[in-house]
């Protein structure tokens, strides 16, 4: 019986260590760790961020000063009638449009589309990133500027009802370059007062007319 009572206490003693050390090893409730991703400086798997400057990132596209860009106009739509309120065609034609487009570095004069209010000047179905990054080349469409917000170097875009007899204007317009946007951007233009703003789904008034510009960099 001697002999047996130093095991039991080594046994106890044992036991009573082995305790305390799951118990250290083990969190309670209040010692929980935070969420994954919650953590400050941690990544979250789950919503990995794009990288600064990549195509994705639509925030990163921006017009730089000294850059030399290329404009275009995609489509557009264009009044029922002349401001006289007569057809623009005989017999109730609709117009035959063309655009004629002038930078401070060249001209651009676009393909007449003929009888149609609402005139298509690219076939292509790119999407902005595409464009932007290089990945698609396209031809060597619109007139090109060299983006200088702060110049007064006006950009002018005439819409032109193309007639056997006499051409009709259907707008000119005067753009500054800090009204430019790059990629596709749509705009509403007056032909009577002749102003242009960038159209926005919190405008609910009838614009006049509507054109898509699209602006890539000069070169891809």
């Amino acid at each position: 019986m001697k002999s047996s009572v130093p095991i039991i206490l080594a046994a106890v003693v044992l036991g009573a260590g082995l305790m305390f050390c799951v118990g250290k090893l083990m969190p309670n409730g209040n010692d929980s760790p935070p969420p994954a991703g919650n953590q400050s400086g941690a990544n979250n798997a789950s919503t990995p961020k794009l990288p600064t400057g990549s195509a994705a990132d639509s925030s990163s596209i921006k017009l730089v000063q000294g850059k030399r860009y290329r404009m275009m106009i995609v489509s557009a739509r264009l009044p029922a009638k002349k401001l006289t309120g007569k057809p623009w065609d005989m017999n109730a034609g609709l117009p035959d449009c063309f655009f004629m487009l002038r930078t401070p570095e060249n001209q651009y004069k676009s393909q007449k589309v003929s009888d149609c209010l609402i005139p298509n000047w690219s076939d292509k179905s790119l999407s902005v990133s595409d464009l932007w990054s290089g990945r698609v080349r396209v031809a060597n469409e619109g007139a090109v500027f060299v983006y200088d917000p702060a110049a007064n170097k006006p950009i002018t875009l005439n819409f032109i009802d193309s007639d056997v007899a006499r051409n009709d204007t259907i707008v000119n317009l005067v753009f500054s370059m800090n009204l430019l946007q790059p990629g596709y951007t749509e705009y509403r233009a007056s032909c009577a007062t002749r102003s242009i703003s960038i159209n926005s789904d919190e405008q609910t008034d009838a614009p006049e007319m509507l054109f898509t510009i699209r602006i890539i960099p000069d070169g891809i």
